[in-house]
């Protein structure tokens, strides 16, 4: 992985670093050859979607520090905000493989080079609306780098589905962020 993946994380997890315990690991890359894209000269887009705030404020850091656009995915039916519920529908929503629709549209998508997609993790994977959002457009040509939060569940499968919802995309491997304690825990 390129130099700037491992800078971009070592910002992020500073610039979080009010929350940051002692015992918090710096973060280290997976194993992979894929190369990680120069953002030098690229369009940006972090698209994200927040149930609780803590992926928005992840999506906004990620924002500052690369200069790319904010955009917040909005489902057009809203989640439930209580525990339970939202994850019995989300449950549901995996189940039938179902692709909810999104309210949210981003004009003009083909001038975006690289495409940051944040989402919480629920399930193992991103809420299914996410994979509607992006197979929406053509991103052929494009970069997609998935960042999830979770305080817990990996997101290595999140990322695999999404590949498959990204179309041509070029899917780089994924960032955790662990709202507990505000630090990137993993690379996938």
């Amino acid at each position: 992985m390129k130099k700037w993946i491992i800078a971009l994380l070592m910002l992020f997890c500073l610039g979080m670093a009010a929350g940051c315990g002692a015992e918090s690991n710096s973060p280290a890359p997976a194993s992979s050859s894929q190369q990680a894209p120069d953002l030098h000269g690229k369009k940006v887009l972090v698209a994200y979607y927040s149930l609780t705030g803590t992926t928005k404020k992840a999506a906004g850091k990620i924002a500052d520090m690369t200069g790319g656009d904010l955009f917040f995915i909005e489902p057009a039916d809203p989640y439930p905000t209580e525990h339970d519920p939202c994850l019995e529908r989300d449950m549901k929503e995996i189940e039938t493989n179902a692709r909810p629709a999104v309210k949210s549209h981003v004009d003009n998508m083909a001038q975006y080079d690289v495409i940051f997609v944040g989402y919480p993790i629920w399930y193992y994977q991103a809420p299914m609306f996410i994979n509607t959002f992006l197979e929406s457009y053509d991103l052929s040509g494009m970069t997609v780098i998935p960042f999830c939060t979770s305080g817990g569940y990996p997101s290595d499968k999140s990322v695999g589905i999404l590949k498959d919802s990204a179309g041509k995309a070029a899917v780089t491997n994924g960032l955790r962020y662990d709202g507990d304690d505000g630090c990137v825990k993993s690379f996938v």
